[in-house]
Parts: structure tokens; sequence; C-alpha cells
């Protein structure tokens, strides 16, 4: 597919979305290209701290926000 036929398929694709959320975040990457915007600049030590994140989520090393509350209820005995 050229260049062309990207951007009209693109655009007839665009005709079907009515996801707002998904239209503004399309927005953005465009912004982005039109005025040679750098998205966000992520340092190596927080990158990695992201990707340890992930890993533990995917281990199922995580707890809910029902059974955080409920333990700092238990913490404060309320």
């Amino acid at each position: 597919m050229n260049t062309i036929e990207l951007k009209e398929h693109i655009m007839q694709e665009l005709e079907h979305i009515d996801d707002e959320y998904v239209l503004e975040g399309i927005s953005k990457l465009i912004h982005l290209n039109l005025y040679n915007e750098t998205p966000y600049k992520v340092s190596d030590t927080l990158k990695e701290k992201l990707l340890r994140s992930d890993k533990q989520i995917d281990e199922g090393n995580f707890i809910t926000n029902e059974d955080l509350k409920s333990q700092v209820k238990k913490w404060l005995k309320v």
C-alpha cells in the first residue's frame, strides 16, 4: 500500500470510529507528527521499574484496590 492509499484507508476507517477516547488518541498522534513533538521521555530507571511492575502483575503479584481498602481499614481499625 502506498502513502496515498494508506491515507485513504485510514480516513475510511476513521469514519467508523465513534469512541471519543480513541479519536482523541489518534488526534494526539497526528499532532505529535505535525509539530515534530516527541512523546513523553522516560528515564532508563523508570523503564526498568515499569518493566518490573509489569512482570509482577503478570505473575499475579499485586493487590486489588478493594483488598487494599480492606487492609487499610484493619490497620486503622475502622
